[in-house]
C-alpha cells in the first residue's frame, strides 16, 4: 500500500511518481523481502486503480521494471468520463454513488499542468 501524495495539493505527475518510486524500492529490496521481481502485480481500486494502470504504462515506457500483471477494481481510467468530451455519453454513468461532477472535480484536481499533447498521456489518463 503506497502513501502517495494527493491532488489537488500534489497534481500530476506527483502521485504517479510516488507510485513509481515505491515500485523501484520494491524491486531494489526484493531479495530481502522474498519477492520475485518478475512476478510483481499492481493492484488498485478507484483512483488507485487508475494510478496502477498509469504506473504499468510508466513502467513499460521507462523499461526498468517488467510487470506480471494488474488487478484493477473500478479504476478511474478516462478523464473524459462524465464530462463534455465523454465519448460514451452514458446517461447513468456515475449517477448513483460517484456522480459526474465529482468525477470531473477529481480529474481536474489531478490535472495540474498536464495538457492533451503531453508525452505522458497514458500516465495521466490510461485509457
Amino acid at each position: 500500500s503506497i502513501e502517495y501524495r494527493l491532488a489537488p495539493e500534489t497534481p500530476f505527475p506527483g502521485p504517479q511518481e510516488d507510485c513509481y518510486a515505491a515500485l523501484a524500492w520494491l524491486v531494489a529490496h526484493s531479495d530481502e523481502l522474498g519477492v520475485d521481481p518478475r512476478r510483481i502485480i499492481l493492484m488498485g481500486d478507484s483512483a488507485g486503480g487508475g494510478l496502477a494502470a498509469g504506473l504499468a504504462i510508466m513502467a513499460r515506457d521507462r523499461g526498468e521494471f517488467p510487470l506480471a500483471g494488474q488487478v484493477l477494481t473500478f479504476p478511474m481510467l478516462d478523464h473524459r468520463t462524465g464530462g463534455p468530451d465523454d465519448v460514451w455519453r452514458n446517461p447513468t454513468a456515475g449517477e448513483f454513488v460517484w456522480n459526474r461532477a465529482a468525477n470531473q472535480f477529481g480529474w481536474e484536481s489531478l490535472r495540474g499542468d498536464y495538457a492533451a499533447d503531453d508525452h505522458r498521456k497514458g500516465w495521466f489518463s490510461p485509457s
